[in-house]
Parts: C-alpha cells; sequence; structure tokens
C-alpha cells in the first residue's frame, strides 16, 4: 500500500469511526507505527485529522459542518444588537483580534468609523474591512476551513504566538454554564486558543440561542474569559458568570 492509499483509509476510517488508535492502524496496514504516526502528520497539516496522546480524531464533531453564508442570516437582529453592544467595548487606536463566525462578520461591519489595527483569521471580516482607510489588517495564514471561511491550524498558531492584542473578540457554536464555549471542529477550537492566549483581554460574542448546548470541541473555560456580549442572559446564569470574573453586557446595559 503506498502513502497515499494509507492515507486515504485513513480519512475514510475517520469518517467512518470518529477516533482510530496508531497501534490499530499499525497492525490493520501492516507498517511501523512510525509510519502511521507520518501518515497523520501529514493529514493534520492538511486539516484531516488531529492528534492526541497516541489517538487520531476526525476534526469534525457528528453534525454537517454549516455555512458561514448561511448562519450569518440566523437570527441577524440578535447578532446585530449584540455586535453594536460589543462596539462599545473598543476605543481608537487598539490592536484587536477578531477570529472567524458569523457573528463576529456582523461585528465587523460596526467598526468602519473606527481607527485600528485588527487581526484575523476570518475570510468574511478581511473582505468587510479591506476597503476601510483607518483599519490595517494582519492576516494569519492556515488552512482554510470552508464552512467558517476561517483560517485555521498550525500557521494561524504561528501568527498569533509572535502578536500581542489588546481584546480579542471571539465566537462559539454552543455556549455551556459548566463547560464553557465550544464548537463542531477540532482544529478551529485550537486556533481560539491561541487567540485568546495572545490577547490582553478576551470577549466571547454570541447570541442567546448558542446558551445551554454543547459541542465536541471545548475552547476555553470561563475564567479565560473577560467579557460576554450576548442579546440576552438568564439573571442567575450572569450572576454565576460575574462570580468568576466575566463583565455580562446585553443591550440594555449599554448607556
Amino acid at each position: 500500500m503506498t502513502n497515499i492509499e494509507r492515507r486515504r483509509y485513513i480519512t475514510q476510517k475517520l469518517r467512518e469511526t470518529g477516533t482510530l488508535r496508531v497501534e490499530q492502524l499499525a497492525e490493520e496496514l501492516k507498517v511501523t507505527t512510525v509510519t502511521i504516526r507520518s501518515d497523520v502528520a501529514d493529514l493534520e497539516k492538511r486539516g484531516l485529522a488531529v492528534r492526541s496522546r497516541g489517538v487520531i480524531l476526525a476534526p469534525e464533531g457528528d453534525e454537517l459542518p454549516r455555512n458561514v453564508s448561511n448562519t450569518i442570516k440566523e437570527n441577524l437582529a440578535e447578532k446585530e444588537a449584540v455586535a453594536k453592544t460589543a462596539r462599545t467595548l473598543l476605543e481608537p487606536g487598539q490592536t484587536v483580534i477578531l477570529d472567524g463566525g458569523s457573528t463576529n462578520a456582523v461585528f465587523a461591519r460596526e467598526l468602519h468609523d473606527l481607527q485600528l489595527t485588527v487581526i484575523t483569521n476570518s475570510v468574511p471580516v478581511i473582505l468587510e474591512l479591506a476597503h476601510q482607510p483607518d483599519i490595517d489588517i494582519i492576516v494569519s495564514g492556515g488552512i482554510l476551513r470552508k464552512p467558517s471561511m476561517s483560517l485555521v491550524g498550525e500557521f494561524s498558531r504561528h501568527v498569533y504566538e509572535h502578536i500581542r492584542a489588546d481584546i480579542a473578540f471571539i465566537g462559539a457554536a454552543s455556549v455551556s454554564m459548566e463547560h464553557g464555549p465550544s464548537g463542531p471542529n477540532l482544529l478551529e477550537a485550537e486556533t481560539k486558543r491561541s487567540v485568546i492566549a495572545a490577547a490582553n483581554s478576551v470577549c466571547l460574542l454570541v447570541d442567546s440561542t448558542k446558551f445551554g448546548r454543547t459541542n465536541l470541541a471545548h475552547i476555553c473555560s470561563w475564567e479565560q474569559i473577560s467579557f460576554l456580549v450576548t442579546d440576552a442572559i438568564h439573571d442567575a446564569d450572569r450572576a454565576a458568570l460575574t462570580d468568576v470574573g466575566v463583565t455580562v453586557l446585553t443591550p440594555g446595559d449599554r448607556s
């Protein structure tokens, strides 16, 4: 079996099972574990697999990927309210990170009148801000994840390791009071963690429909979030987040 045939086999098995073990594959394909690790490293660079302590994971969760071109239209009024509220956190001259996702794409529309340096891995954000004369844009590299139109993976991580931002704005597909924000893609979640590590403060932008759910890829704990901006939240949830140091902002809180 050639390298290409083995890697196709591994990719197909991941689609079927979601997880594999290095030793199991080596035995099935009658090759060494070193060979399998080399195959998986190549697949990981192309966004087709994720390695974790001898286990190989499919990068996507069970649910079908949803395209940002569609999700940006869902709950648009709520996303716009979140975006306008988040705008109050910014001052001219700041360096900010905007990661991928539909809410950040809507948020970018609120930034046209600000003088900013924006670092982003989001193609929709780039397109939204590209012609704004007072906004400088730094684009991270990476693998293009087409459902979210975001650049993810190792190359993105290297960019974020070498910059420092005043504030990062991140999105999430799901939000759990117990577990924090999560998403369907492991590489995308890894990139979000790199974004979080590169900023002095972190703002989670989500509309209220995202609450009460969890997804495959954990992003971070609530202790790593400085601000939560959402369109609505239960009083008990607001109080619980305040207790762990998260400042919660909703449209009604704006002065």
